[in-house]
């Protein structure tokens, strides 16, 4: 199974502002730069178009803290080697 990556992160505006959202970010030295759009804070980790368009997912990190991610495949050429 091919590993996924954190694209964005997405926080719920009914749980959080930009002030709270941004120290999470950064007491788990995360990328703090914000898109608001929908409902929630997107904070943007990586550029989309590094990904393949057709593995993007939405997954839950913490539904009761409203914090969500965009997880997608990177393109064979922007992988991490391990």
């Amino acid at each position: 199974m091919k590993a996924t990556t954190i694209q964005t992160y997405l926080f719920d505006k009914r749980h959080w502002n930009r002030t709270k959202a941004k120290a999470w970010l950064k007491r788990h030295r995360k990328v703090a730069g914000f898109i608001d759009e929908n409902g929630y804070l997107h904070a943007r980790q990586i550029d989309p178009d590094l990904f393949d368009r057709r593995s993007f997912r939405t997954i839950d990190l913490d539904l009761a803290r409203g914090i969500k991610a965009v997880v997608g495949h990177l393109h064979a050429s922007h992988q991490v080697r391990r």
